[in-house]
Protein backbone atom coordinates (compact mmCIF):
# COMPACT_ATOMS: atom_id res chain seq x y z
CA UNK A 1 0.00 0.00 0.00
CA UNK A 2 1.22 3.48 -0.88
CA UNK A 3 0.14 6.76 0.72
CA UNK A 4 0.54 10.34 -0.55
CA UNK A 5 -1.49 13.39 0.53
CA UNK A 6 -4.31 11.18 1.78
CA UNK A 7 -4.51 9.13 -1.43
CA UNK A 8 -4.00 5.37 -1.14
CA UNK A 9 -2.34 3.33 -3.87
CA UNK A 10 -2.77 -0.42 -4.22
CA UNK A 11 -0.15 -2.29 -6.25
CA UNK A 12 -0.38 -5.68 -7.99
CA UNK A 13 1.94 -7.59 -10.28
CA UNK A 14 0.67 -8.17 -13.83
CA UNK A 15 2.16 -11.47 -14.96
CA UNK A 16 1.40 -10.88 -18.65
CA UNK A 17 3.21 -7.53 -18.89
CA UNK A 18 5.70 -8.44 -16.12
CA UNK A 19 5.10 -4.99 -14.58
CA UNK A 20 3.83 -3.63 -11.31
CA UNK A 21 0.40 -2.06 -11.85
CA UNK A 22 -1.17 0.35 -9.40
CA UNK A 23 -4.45 2.10 -8.79
CA UNK A 24 -5.45 4.92 -6.44
CA UNK A 25 -8.31 3.28 -4.54
CA UNK A 26 -9.81 6.29 -2.78
CA UNK A 27 -10.00 8.89 -5.54
CA UNK A 28 -13.26 9.98 -7.17
CA UNK A 29 -11.70 9.30 -10.61
CA UNK A 30 -9.81 6.32 -12.02
CA UNK A 31 -6.10 6.90 -11.40
CA UNK A 32 -3.63 4.25 -12.52
CA UNK A 33 0.16 4.03 -12.51
CA UNK A 34 2.80 1.39 -13.22
CA UNK A 35 6.49 0.63 -12.92
CA UNK A 36 9.17 -2.03 -13.03
CA UNK A 37 10.61 -1.60 -9.53
CA UNK A 38 9.35 -0.60 -6.09
CA UNK A 39 11.20 2.70 -6.41
CA UNK A 40 9.69 3.39 -9.84
CA UNK A 41 6.14 2.44 -8.79
CA UNK A 42 6.39 4.77 -5.79
CA UNK A 43 7.71 7.62 -7.95
CA UNK A 44 4.93 7.09 -10.52
CA UNK A 45 2.27 6.92 -7.78
CA UNK A 46 3.37 10.28 -6.35
CA UNK A 47 3.47 11.77 -9.87
CA UNK A 48 -0.01 10.40 -10.61
CA UNK A 49 -1.45 12.03 -7.47
CA UNK A 50 0.38 15.31 -8.04
CA UNK A 51 -0.74 15.45 -11.71
CA UNK A 52 -4.31 14.73 -10.63
CA UNK A 53 -4.24 17.54 -8.09
CA UNK A 54 -2.80 19.97 -10.67
CA UNK A 55 -5.38 19.03 -13.32
CA UNK A 56 -8.23 19.48 -10.86
CA UNK A 57 -6.84 22.80 -9.65
CA UNK A 58 -6.42 24.08 -13.22
CA UNK A 59 -9.94 23.08 -14.20
CA UNK A 60 -11.21 24.68 -10.97
CA UNK A 61 -13.02 21.50 -10.01
CA UNK A 62 -13.92 21.07 -6.42
CA UNK A 63 -13.37 17.68 -4.91
CA UNK A 64 -9.83 16.81 -5.93
CA UNK A 65 -9.49 15.14 -2.59
CA UNK A 66 -9.24 11.62 -1.33
CA UNK A 67 -12.10 9.97 0.47
CA UNK A 68 -10.84 10.60 3.98
CA UNK A 69 -13.01 11.73 6.82
CA UNK A 70 -16.25 10.84 8.50
CA UNK A 71 -19.22 9.01 7.05
CA UNK A 72 -22.65 8.78 8.65
CA UNK A 73 -24.10 5.31 8.77
CA UNK A 74 -27.71 4.29 9.35
CA UNK A 75 -28.32 0.88 10.87
CA UNK A 76 -31.58 -0.87 11.57
CA UNK A 77 -32.47 -1.01 15.25
CA UNK A 78 -31.85 -4.76 15.27
CA UNK A 79 -28.37 -4.41 13.77
CA UNK A 80 -27.52 -1.44 16.00
CA UNK A 81 -28.57 -3.42 19.06
CA UNK A 82 -26.32 -6.31 18.03
CA UNK A 83 -23.39 -3.95 17.35
CA UNK A 84 -23.88 -2.23 20.72
CA UNK A 85 -23.95 -5.61 22.47
CA UNK A 86 -20.81 -6.84 20.68
CA UNK A 87 -18.90 -3.57 21.31
CA UNK A 88 -19.86 -3.56 24.98
CA UNK A 89 -18.84 -7.19 25.35
CA UNK A 90 -15.41 -6.31 23.88
CA UNK A 91 -15.09 -3.22 26.08
CA UNK A 92 -15.08 -0.65 23.28
CA UNK A 93 -17.30 2.09 21.92
CA UNK A 94 -19.58 1.47 18.94
CA UNK A 95 -17.41 3.74 16.77
CA UNK A 96 -14.19 1.97 17.75
CA UNK A 97 -15.73 -1.46 17.23
CA UNK A 98 -17.17 -0.53 13.80
CA UNK A 99 -13.84 0.98 12.68
CA UNK A 100 -11.97 -2.18 13.71
CA UNK A 101 -14.54 -4.39 11.96
CA UNK A 102 -14.45 -2.35 8.72
CA UNK A 103 -10.63 -2.27 8.72
CA UNK A 104 -10.48 -6.02 9.30
CA UNK A 105 -13.00 -6.71 6.53
CA UNK A 106 -11.15 -4.46 4.09
CA UNK A 107 -7.81 -6.06 4.93
CA UNK A 108 -9.28 -9.47 4.13
CA UNK A 109 -10.86 -8.15 0.91
CA UNK A 110 -7.63 -6.61 -0.38
CA UNK A 111 -5.63 -9.77 0.47
CA UNK A 112 -7.94 -11.79 -1.81
CA UNK A 113 -7.56 -9.52 -4.85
Amino acid sequence: MLLHKGFIGKVDFDDRSRRLMGEVVNAPDLLEFDGNTAKEIHKNFVKCVEDYLIINKESEEQGATSFVGQYSLSLSSNVLNRVMHKAKREGSSIETWLNRWVNSSLSEFFKKE
